[in-house]
């Protein structure tokens, strides 16, 4: 199987406010699991696998080319649909919303912004 590389990969949102993304980071995915070990244990310690998953953070970093955007608005929006579409088509859906947000505005450079999206629910995934 041949890698993948991230050019031609987007992000879109409901709120259509990013821009040109330079990178996707989807991390803090976990999963629970409810220690069950007793007295009667011996040896390791036992655990049930929980049935539910945190879907974790997907943080963006973006040229920041609309320095005039209401970016405000993204910390006060209710959840909303994210659409990650990979550089094959391939596409990753699911809810979440603005839990960070940050700008960096460097000399003879340009100007970005970071956004992070806390999850909600399950992903669907669709091959293109």
């Amino acid at each position: 199987m041949a890698a993948l590389v991230g050019t031609g990969a987007s992000v879109t949102f409901n709120s259509s406010i990013l821009a040109e993304p330079l990178s996707i980071n989807l991390s803090g995915a976990t999963r629970t699991f409810i220690d069950s070990t007793s007295m009667a244990t011996v040896g390791g310690m036992e655990f049930i696998v929980g049935s539910l998953y945190d879907p974790g953070t997907l943080e963006i970093e973006c040229i920041l080319d609309n320095p005039d955007a209401d970016f405000d608005t993204m910390m006060t929006k209710a959840v909303e649909s994210v659409v990650i579409t990979f550089a094959n088509g391939n596409k990753w859906t699911a809810t979440g919303g603005a839990s960070e947000f940050g700008m960096a505005i460097p000399l003879e450079d340009k100007m970005t912004f970071t956004l992070s999206i806390k999850l909600s629910a399950d992903w669907a995934h669709a091959a293109s």
